[in-house]
């Protein structure tokens, strides 16, 4: 948390810095899209922890998501000349949501709506998104783009928003193999899947299927999820790249993948009771944690989470994300919650 916020003052524009890199010696400009997913973490943290200072913080990046929409309600990549981009627009919904809940602004809910109907105008009648995608790819990962129009149109009571997101899902569903294996889940077409791609993907299916009681999505996350906890290795670590068949490609491990996947583990554990679960999500938060610099001095490493283990790993060589960050600290404040309520120290 403290690491987020030191990336929040370092931006110098209320966004949260995209990470460190380590052999620049520089902080990288904020990163609307991460910005708009860490909201509702640091609100989370806020809640469980009585952290004021995280609540300031996320409605600060709120203000910040607020400046940098286009008039026609997208969100743009994170460099200064970048264009609009579906994924990019659909994470800043996830921290409007959350900040319109937290203090009830109405300029929340006008980004919303904004955001949301471009997302809709975008979408492909067959439900992917082809337009304003990064290397114009379509995306299974896109998955995590529907569950927040989901989100927001439960909330705003906007049924074209939930049946967009629905569209979408239903799409997914013929992207997947018997093995769980995931087409279009890479980030370019030149490289193949990351853990953290298809971690997204696997974590939006889930949480909308449970959200919506929706057994096929469920079914959908927990294949996936199992083909990786298969694998995952004895330190509780994965191979940060993948092909069909669920080959690791890498001895380097994606940290965000694994702090994801732990994340979806304890999810199930708690959806299904089933231990193996459980344990698969703290072998994985153990690893993560274990290479957290916590022992550092040095601010712009310290509480920071890298992008590969070793750091020079191909993902976000040498440089600490901000994005790790993020979802280590969901899936400690998620592992907190599953020892509460099992009556077991965390």
């Amino acid at each position: 948390m403290a690491w987020l916020l030191r990336a929040q003052a370092a931006s110098g524009d209320d966004g949260v810095s995209a990470g460190y890199h380590l052999l620049r010696d520089t902080w990288l400009p904020s990163y609307p899209e991460t910005t708009g997913y860490i909201i509702p973490t640091l609100l989370q943290d806020a809640q469980q922890h009585a952290n004021a200072d995280a609540r300031t913080a996320a409605l600060r990046m709120a203000e910040y998501l607020l400046r940098v929409q286009t008039p026609e309600g997208a969100i743009r990549g994170w460099r200064a000349d970048a264009p609009p981009y579906v994924f990019d627009t659909g994470q800043a919904l996830f921290g409007w949501l959350a900040a319109l809940q937290e203090a009830c602004d109405g300029r929340y809910e006008e980004a919303l709506v904004r955001a949301a109907d471009w997302l809709v105008a975008q979408q492909d009648p067959a439900g992917f998104w082809a337009r304003h995608q990064y290397g114009g790819q379509i995306r299974v990962w896109d998955a995590r783009v529907a569950w927040p129009l989901v989100l927001v149109g439960q909330a705003l009571a906007r049924p074209a928003y939930v049946e967009a997101g629905h569209r979408f899902l239903e799409w997914a569903l013929t992207q997947q193999r018997a093995d769980g294996w995931l087409e279009r889940a890479s980030m370019t077409s030149a490289e193949p899947p990351v853990t953290h791609t298809i971690a997204y993907a696997v974590e939006a299916m889930l949480e909308v299927g449970l959200l919506l009681q929706e057994e096929r999505y469920i079914q959908f996350a927990r294949r996936a999820a199992d083909a990786l906890l298969a694998r995952q290795r004895p330190n509780g670590s994965l191979s940060a790249y993948w092909a069909p068949g669920w080959r690791p490609l890498s001895r380097a491990s994606c940290l965000t993948g694994d702090a994801q996947m732990a994340l979806c583990w304890l999810r199930l554990y708690q959806h299904t009771g089933e231990p193996r679960y459980r344990e698969a999500g703290a072998r994985a938060l153990a690893f993560v944690a274990s290479t957290q610099r916590l022992d550092d001095r040095w601010p712009p490493i310290q509480g920071a989470v890298a992008g590969s283990w070793p750091i020079w790993g191909r993902y976000m060589r040498c440089t600490y994300p901000n994005w790790a960050a993020k979802f280590l600290l969901d899936a400690l404040l998620l592992w907190q919650k599953v020892c509460t309520d099992s009556g077991k120290e965390a």
